[in-house]
């Protein structure tokens, strides 16, 4: 998710490639948490353990059902050419937002999953010192989280400032709009 998200306004070439990373990358990243629910959910079917039984695993739940839904509105809404250009023009403030709310779910369901994880170690009875090393591993994985979604964070700052600084061009024509000034300034072509 992390890469989709970059590739849209880091990957050179045209914005049709570009719109074709991001549904890729989008698209394996989707694959993979399903897959992911699926195995979990038949790892607890077998040890005869609850499911959604923590807040990682609620979290983790809401953020793949809200990934879903993103996906699945990006591609009715932004992929198949019959949405019009005046819907897509409407709906983009929105989907942006979605992505950033969708990427902050999953970067916290990752950071309470290592926490999970220390708390499934403390709770299983045996002595194990508070710097085990699943405890360390726990902490240097959402280390990791939380800078490469500061680093995305801030690639992505920084490339909007970059696009918005360039003579001529505006963020609204690199996101592939560009006809949509034809007939009305807002809303575009009735076409």
């Amino acid at each position: 998710m992390f890469n989709a998200i970059m590739a849209f306004r880091m990957f050179p070439g045209s914005h049709k490639m570009r719109k074709g990373v991001h549904l890729f990358l989008h698209t394996c990243a989707f694959a993979c948490s399903a897959t992911a629910v699926y195995l979990i959910w038949q790892f607890h079917g077998a040890l005869k353990l609850p499911n959604l039984y923590s807040v990682h695993s609620v979290v983790g739940m809401a953020a793949i059902v809200m990934f879903g839904l993103q996906w699945c509105a990006g591609v009715i809404g932004f992929v198949f050419p019959m949405t019009p250009g005046w819907m897509r023009f409407m709906a983009l403030p929105i989907h942006k937002f979605l992505g950033i709310a969708v990427f902050v779910a999953v970067t916290v369901a990752c950071a309470l999953g290592a926490m999970d994880r220390q708390r499934i170690t403390w709770e299983t009875g045996v002595n194990v010192p508070y710097t085990a090393p699943t405890d360390k591993w726990a902490n240097g994985f959402a280390c990791c989280v939380l800078a490469s979604a500061l680093l995305v964070g801030f690639v992505m700052n920084e490339a909007s400032k970059g696009l918005a600084r360039k003579p001529g061009k505006n963020i609204q024509a690199d996101d592939g709009y560009r006809s949509l000034s034809v007939d009305h300034p807002v809303y575009g072509s009735s076409a």
